[in-house]
């Protein structure tokens, strides 16, 4: 799989990280740089991954492309966006990433809390109950994507951009 990773934020770098971990191909497209993402795109590099991070890195969408995955504040009109719509390549946002990246034979249940405001203190908050009431409990962001245990795993989100079934919410797997 060859993947672009439209943002190189903190969900953007796990993303990328994520997909690297997993085999993909992955480009990541940034238009800006600072010394953290640029210390963050030089340990992806290292990995692998190519990483843009200037001035009009996302005018051009690669040609070999399987999937475009968008960071939170990506409008959906946003011109990379459209050019892989365009051209029939599926846009995911970082929740239905993580969604398709779950290992089917260890599903672990997921709660995902989502808004502006107080998704670290919701999350915490639902790992006290959790750890309660008896299962074990798991606060993370991507780290989702890697976890095997069966667990209830409440994931701070910052976005839902895709209308797919793995973007809801509150989403339990099978």
């Amino acid at each position: 799989m060859r993947a672009v990773v439209a943002g190189f934020g903190v969900s953007g770098f796990a993303a990328a990280d994520s997909l690297l971990f997993l085999g993909a191909g992955v480009t990541a497209l940034d238009e800006t740089s600072t010394p953290e993402k640029a210390e963050k795109a030089e340990l992806l590099e290292t990995l692998g991954a190519t990483v843009r991070l200037e001035q009009g890195a996302t005018d051009t969408l690669p040609d070999d492309v399987d999937v475009l995955v968008t960071s939170p504040g990506w409008k959906p009109s946003a011109p990379l966006l459209a050019r892989a719509s365009a051209r029939g390549i599926p846009i995911w946002g970082e929740i239905e990433l993580a969604w398709r990246l779950r290992d089917p034979e260890h599903a672990a249940p997921r709660l995902a809390v989502t808004g502006t405001n107080g998704k670290t203190t919701t999350v915490q908050m639902l790992d006290s109950i959790l750890r309660a009431a008896g299962p074990a409990a798991r606060p993370s962001a991507m780290s989702a994507a890697r976890s095997s245990r069966r667990s209830w795993t409440p994931i701070p989100t910052t976005s839902s951009r895709s209308s797919s079934p793995a973007s809801s919410c509150t989403t339990r797997s099978r």
